[in-house]
Order: structure tokens, then sequence, then C-alpha cells
């Protein structure tokens, strides 16, 4: 419940969230697109944690700062076998701003 009530305050943070393609023709230019379910920052209140399959055992995730969001896209809900739901979010992440990739291994 908590990932919900995150998910609707960063879709109401900002009106600059409310994607308007026709308005700015050139935003693929100057952005980059993230699928996935977004997570608060344990730490960085600052920081978004984006995770790219929410239901895999691999834990791939990106972390960007809140501030790099140019626009956002509801995707839609995706749910698990076992009947769990996360919603999924399209987020727009302004290019040249440094974001960290998580990828686990095996050593």
């Amino acid at each position: 419940m908590p990932e919900k009530r995150y998910i609707k305050k960063l879709l109401q943070i900002s009106e600059k969230f409310d994607i308007d393609r026709y308005k700015d023709p050139n935003f693929i230019k100057s952005h980059v697109s993230y699928d996935g379910m977004p997570r608060k920052h344990a730490n960085d209140p600052k920081k978004l944690v984006l995770l790219t399959d929410p239901f895999s055992d691999e834990n791939k995730f990106y972390e960007f700062p809140v501030s790099a969001i140019g626009f956002i896209e509801e995707i839609g809900t995706i749910t698990s076998e076992d009947g769990q739901s996360a919603q999924k979010l399209r987020l727009w992440i302004k290019r040249g701003t440094i974001g960290l990739k998580y990828t686990p291994f095996i050593v």
C-alpha cells in the first residue's frame, strides 16, 4: 500500500509530469524513457528507485534523482501468477543525468 501512495504522490507533484507530446515535439531528443515500478529510495528522499520487473527473482533496478524526471506516463497494472499487482510507469529522464543501474550477479 505505501507504494501506491508514493506513485500517486509522484504523479501529483506537479503538472509538469502530465505528458503532452504535441507541446514539446523534441522531448525524445532531450529525454530517455525507463519503464518499471517506482519505489522510495531507502536513505535519500531526493532519489527514486525504479524496479524493472517487480515480480522477477532477478532484482534489476535503476536509481535516479527525482529532479531528473521530465515526464511520467502511466502504463498500467501488471499482475503476478500468485495474484500480486503493481502499477507500471514510464519515466522520461533528462539526458545527461547520472543514474545508477543495479544488476545482480553470482561470483
